[in-house]
Parts: C-alpha cells; sequence; structure tokens
C-alpha cells in the first residue's frame, strides 16, 4: 500500500489484516481491482471523513473477506462521506461491527453514517450480525447486488433517501429491505426464502416499487407507521401474506397508505381497520389483524439474535 496525499491506496494484491484499519480523519481508502482484503477475526475498517472506492471490475472482483474460512470479521463503519464507492465487490462472513478501540458497536456489518455512497455489481454472502447492510441518515444509489444468507436483516435504511435496481436476496434470516423514515424507489428486485418480511416500511416511509417478485417469505409487502407505498407490476409466490398494512407503534397517527398493482391473483391480505389499501385499484375492505401475532414475531427475532455467536 501507499499513501498519496489523503488516500490511502491498495494496489493489485493481497492483504492480511491481524488487526484493524483506522484512518485519519478525512484520509480515504482507494481498493484496485483484483485485491483481496483478508481480515482476523477482530479486524474491521473505519473511515471518518473520507470515502471508501473500491474499483473492482467483473473479471477482477475485490474480495473482503475472512483469513480464516471458519472465522467472520468485524465489517467497515464510513461515516461524513461525500462520495463512496464501491464496485464489483464481494463480501463474505461479516459480524456487528465492533470496535475495542474506538469504543464503538453497531448492530450492521456493513455501516454508512451520514454519507453519500454507491454501491454496484457486488455480492454480500454470509452475514452473523442485525443487518448485513445498515445506512443511517444517507443518501445512495444501490444497483445489481445479490444478498445470500443473512442471519437476520439484509438492508436496514434509517432515515435514508435513494434508488434501488436490480436487487435479489436468498436466504435471509429477518427482512430484505427495511426502512424507517426513508424514501426509496425500489425497481427489480426478487426476492426468495425470507424469513419476515422482503419489504418492511416503517415510520412514515415512502417507496415507490416496480417490477419486483416475492416468493416464500412471511410477508411479501408490510406497510407500517403512517408509511406510504406505490407499486406497479408485482409478483408473489407462496408468501404467509402477500401483503400487509397494520399500525406497529401506537404514537403514528398518520394512516398507511398501500396501492398495489399486482398480475398475481387472490392475494395473502393482513390488514387492520385503519390502513387504506389498493389492490389493482380496488379498495380492501379486510381487517384480520392481530397484535399479538406481530408481537410474537417480534420476540423470536429478538432470541434468534441472542443466539448468534460474538467473540
Amino acid at each position: 500500500k501507499y499513501v498519496k496525499g489523503k488516500n490511502v491506496i491498495l494496489e493489485t494484491g493481497t492483504y492480511f489484516f491481524n488487526e484493524p484499519l483506522i484512518l485519519p480523519n478525512d484520509y480515504s481508502l482507494i481498493v484496485e481491482k483484483g485485491t483481496k482484503l483478508l481480515f482476523a477475526k477482530d479486524s474491521y475498517i473505519y473511515i471518518d471523513g473520507g470515502n471508501i472506492q473500491i474499483n473492482g471490475t467483473r473479471l477482477e472482483p475485490v474480495l473482503l473477506i475472512p483469513k480464516n474460512n471458519y472465522n467472520s470479521w468485524k465489517g467497515l463503519h464510513v461515516k461524513n462521506s461525500k462520495k463512496s464507492i464501491i464496485s464489483h465487490a464481494h463480501f463474505q462472513k461479516l459480524n456487528y461491527f465492533y470496535s475495542k478501540e474506538l469504543f464503538i458497536f453497531l448492530t450492521g456489518g456493513i455501516n454508512f453514517y451520514e454519507s453519500q455512497v454507491q454501491i454496484t455489481n457486488s455480492q454480500f454472502t454470509h452475514s452473523l450480525c442485525e443487518d448485513f447492510i445498515n445506512l443511517i441518515n444517507s443518501k445512495f444509489v444501490i444497483n445489481n447486488i445479490s444478498i445470500k444468507n443473512s442471519h437476520s436483516d439484509a438492508i436496514d435504511l434509517d432515515y435514508s433517501n435513494g434508488n434501488f435496481n436490480d436487487i435479489s436476496f436468498y436466504n435471509i434470516g429477518g427482512d430484505a429491505v427495511d426502512t424507517s423514515g426513508s424514501k426509496t424507489v425500489i425497481r427489480n428486485m426478487n426476492t426468495l426464502k425470507v424469513s419476515d418480511k422482503s419489504i418492511s416500511l416503517g415510520e412514515n416511509s415512502d417507496s415507490y416499487v416496480e417490477n419486483s417478485r416475492f416468493s416464500e417469505s412471511k410477508f411479501g409487502i408490510a406497510v407500517k407507521d403512517g408509511s406510504k407505498l406505490r407499486s406497479k407490476n408485482l409478483e408473489f409466490f407462496n408468501n404467509t401474506y402477500d401483503v400487509a398494512s397494520y399500525k406497529k407503534k401506537s404514537f403514528y397517527s398518520d394512516t398507511n397508505e398501500m396501492y398495489i398493482e399486482t398480475t398475481s391473483k387472490n392475494l395473502k391480505i393482513y390488514k387492520d381497520n385503519l390502513s387504506k389499501m389498493f389492490v389493482n385499484q380496488k379498495l380492501i375492505n379486510i381487517n384480520n389483524f392481530k397484535k399479538s401475532d406481530i408481537e410474537w414475531l417480534k420476540l423470536i427475532k429478538e432470541l434468534k439474535l441472542n443466539m448468534i455467536y460474538f467473540p
């Protein structure tokens, strides 16, 4: 590696990290194509004020993986980044971001806080943390990524705005996309085997979803707590419930709004009497919501998270 100005550059090669990589404030990390970054179980990357730039290509992706295949590593935390770009990267076996040096503990493996980030053509496999990717107060563009084998949620958005396109999820232990207070546009999303919700919109979130397919989820799409969904050309297959809308937290007074346009027939619907739901422009008057069901699901999720091995 070498330093040029305020850039730490990892040229093409293999790098072993037995200790955390903590960049000085306002320094950026640039990783060139074909590079392998191998991490010990207590190592991680921390950037504050700079950017991460991963310059992988289709033929020469960048690998960020544990040094020992039996271990995980502590992930990535980027704060106050003006332009982070991740392209053709493979992230594998991440645990919670935990820094005893900086006294930071986060529920996500890959974390961006008050940042602008673009993630394209990348793969994320095997997460042991609560959120594989967590964006907080950030702006993003995420295109052509896949997330597989996440112990809990795959992508968690807190007060973040951005666009998704061509995203796929397989074997997700929580939600595939979970939003709170966020605005999103989602196009070409495919999910298979999601233990909870393929899309969860909560806490006054607003989303437009188009050309997407949801299979074998507990809930295909759930809208909660004053959130709004508009959609076009959705498909639902073998979900416990295809669409759901209800109030989860009593202090949200706004009505949920859900406009579903789908080619699927005989949707399985879960809904309270306060939510406004239209399916193919037809008003839905179903009221079969039971708060006890949601509380039970929450308890199961919390118990599952407490079983995570966290050294």
